[in-house]
């Protein structure tokens, strides 16, 4: 097919009008690689530019959508002028500047999961992130074509493509992530205090207005947000990317440490009664497609502890 019956397909996707067989067009162009996908996005913002009042979803977060997510997941896009009006139902501060209202509106995009959902997303310059329970992955349509820039709440393992001239800068409140390519699991809960950052292979770059570390295959980075104590050492790289695969496998783990990670999974308080265990360090594989309660009675078995749950709320006494 000629790259004109391409650019009519993608047209008329972007308008919403595509039948299965343009659809089709569509992904198998986008399937070629970066460059289909670099032009595919100019066509899209040449087509907003004709299109200004027209709130779209982004075109190939829509296509993603069509191409057998099975799990359940949120992406939400809206143009600065939508996104406004609902920016406190979704926790997005959006700056709009005045000034020029002819200036081109900016799209924001949102990918969720769920507690106890995980799911891939591929961006669109073919990096792949893998989102953990309760994460949002966010980004702008400037992404390849400006930066590639991501926020990030909650945890997430990047598998990042190559681009010597846009290096990838993963942002995590007040700290952020630079690299150009490599592979990575970051973990950076809002309810969390302790940022953590794990690199399997190649290098990165932590800092934020306090430090600035570089990054070896193989380390452990954790920041503390409220003291700013900073740590890195070497680690078992198991400990923080066995959720890729639905397990919690730790080495070294202690009973505190593993409670704040099944709360960011399955979305309980956690409320601690005084226990001389809670600081002791186990060995530890539990199955996050378990029911809470399973975990919990299988925790109690390493550690002498009791639980009760009531109202989302687990409390942990001594047993």
């Amino acid at each position: 097919m000629n790259i004109q019956n391409i650019k009519n397909a993608c047209l008329d996707y972007f308008e919403g009008k595509a039948d299965y067989s343009a659809e089709e067009t569509v992904r198998d162009f986008l399937a070629q690689g970066e460059d289909s996908m670099r032009l595919f996005r100019s066509w899209e913002k040449e087509w907003k530019q004709h299109t200004p009042t027209i709130p779209q979803i982004n075109s190939f977060n829509r296509l993603q959508e069509k191409i057998g997510r099975r799990r359940r997941r949120r992406i939400l896009a809206w143009s600065i002028s939508a996104a406004a009006s609902i920016a406190v139902l979704l926790g997005v501060s959006l700056a709009v500047s005045n000034r020029n209202a002819a200036a081109p509106e900016q799209k924001l995009y949102i990918v969720e999961t769920g507690y106890q959902e995980r799911t891939k997303v591929i961006l669109p310059d073919s990096t792949q992130v893998w989102l953990n329970s309760a994460t949002r992955l966010t980004y702008t349509d400037d992404f390849l074509i400006s930066n590639r820039e991501v926020e990030v709440s909650g945890e997430a393992f990047f598998d990042v493509r190559k681009n010597q001239e846009l290096p990838f800068v993963v942002k995590m409140g007040t700290n952020h992530i630079t690299v150009t390519g490599t592979k990575f699991n970051v973990s950076a809960y809002d309810a969390d205090n302790i940022v953590y950052a794990a690199l399997v292979e190649g290098k990165i770059e932590f800092a934020n207005k306090s430090i600035n570390l570089e990054m070896n295959p193989g380390e452990l980075l954790t920041y503390n947000t409220v003291s700013e104590d900073v740590i890195k050492c070497k680690t078992d790289l198991d400990d923080y990317t066995s959720w890729l695969t639905g397990k919690l496998d730790y080495s070294a783990i202690t009973l505190k440490e593993l409670l704040v990670k099944l709360s960011s999974i399955y979305g309980f308080e956690v409320v601690y009664q005084p226990h001389k265990y809670t600081d002791h360090k186990f060995r530890i594989i539990l199955s996050t497609n378990e029911p809470i309660e399973d975990i919990l009675d299988a925790v109690s078995i390493i550690v002498p502890m009791k639980w009760s749950m009531k109202d989302g709320v687990v409390t942990i006494t001594e047993k």
